[in-house]
């Protein structure tokens, strides 16, 4: 049986695999991210109440009454954390699309599954 390589996979980024822009209310985009180990997240990206910046986070499924089920969760901030940081550092290439709605719709791709 043939080893693999010892790997960090901190030092792997994440990867946008899929970017919808949106701009509905604090909803700016919806995208899905492939993680090192191969699994793909949906997420979205949301701009902050403040105004200031924005945060990506798993989908949520909406209960009856508004209230939102977390589907995908983390065991502690600090994981969610540093998961956000890289997460965002996969978006950089798209920032201009998240924070200028006009050329968003000018320049929207999406990649075919």
């Amino acid at each position: 049986m043939q080893s693999r390589p010892e790997t960090n996979s901190r030092e792997v980024p994440f990867e946008v695999i899929f970017f919808e822009p949106v701009h509905k209310g604090q909803l700016l985009a919806r995208i899905k991210l492939l993680m090192p180990s191969g699994l793909i997240l949906t997420c979205s990206v949301m701009k902050r109440k403040d105004g200031e910046g924005f945060f990506v986070t798993p989908v949520a499924e909406r209960r009856p009454g508004g209230s939102w089920n977390q589907i995908v969760d983390f065991a502690s901030a600090k994981l969610r954390e540093a998961w956000q940081a890289r997460a965002l550092a996969a978006l950089r290439p798209h920032w201009s699309q998240l924070t200028q709605p006009q050329q968003a719709e000018e320049n929207h791709y999406a990649a075919d599954f």
